[in-house]
């Protein structure tokens, strides 16, 4: 329908090409729509993006849900959701699409969130049904919780209140959501 619809009106439409500012200064546009994108945050890549102690000499892949969501990860027995974003991403659709795609490959999945209840910013009219799917396929939900840190094979978890941790062992994967930072290198070029 959007194809068409930018036929009709005469937009001209060109996919497979990366834009520099160059092609943008020669094509003579009146005005200019940037929307490059984003990319998800790795542990410590930001200082907005919380740190992963101890994540260099773990056995533990620490991968993104972009990756389970992409199916870049193979087979995965056991797997650790952590979906860390503060702000107005928390408790996010992002984590649990993540969890349920490993699930239903047949992991063991947990997901530990800092916030009261995981999904929690999630709409109640989608939340429902993810966490009877998610529920039924035997994900453990640790709310109140954090990733700590990564210790060789084991996945440190503490929960925010008692300071209370425990390992988790055996695990494949953690799948950090961190967030996204804005592909914006082509705004910031061509910015004035």
């Amino acid at each position: 329908w959007q194809e068409a619809q930018l036929e009709k009106l005469g937009v001209e439409v060109r996919l497979g090409q990366e834009v520099s500012p160059d092609m943008v200064l020669a094509s003579g546009a009146e005005a200019l729509v940037v929307a490059t994108g984003s990319k998800p945050l790795a542990p410590g890549s930001r200082p907005e993006a919380k740190s992963l102690p101890g994540a260099e000499g773990s056995s533990v892949r620490v991968v993104t849900p972009h990756d389970v969501l992409e199916g870049r990860l193979g087979d995965i027995e056991r797997a650790v959701v952590w979906d860390a974003v503060g702000g107005p991403l928390a408790g996010s659709q992002t984590a649990l699409s993540a969890a349920e795609a490993l699930a239903r490959a047949g992991a063991e999945v947990r997901i530990v969130y800092p916030g009261f209840a995981v999904g929690e910013d999630v709409h109640l009219t989608m939340r429902m049904p993810f966490y009877r799917r998610l529920l039924s396929a035997g994900v453990e939900f640790v709310p109140n919780s954090d990733v700590s840190g990564l210790d060789g094979p084991e996945t440190k978890v503490r929960n925010i209140y008692t300071g209370k941790e425990y390992g988790v062992q055996g695990v494949d994967a953690l799948v950090s959501w961190l967030g996204s930072r804005a592909q914006d290198s082509l705004w910031h070029a061509l910015r004035g």
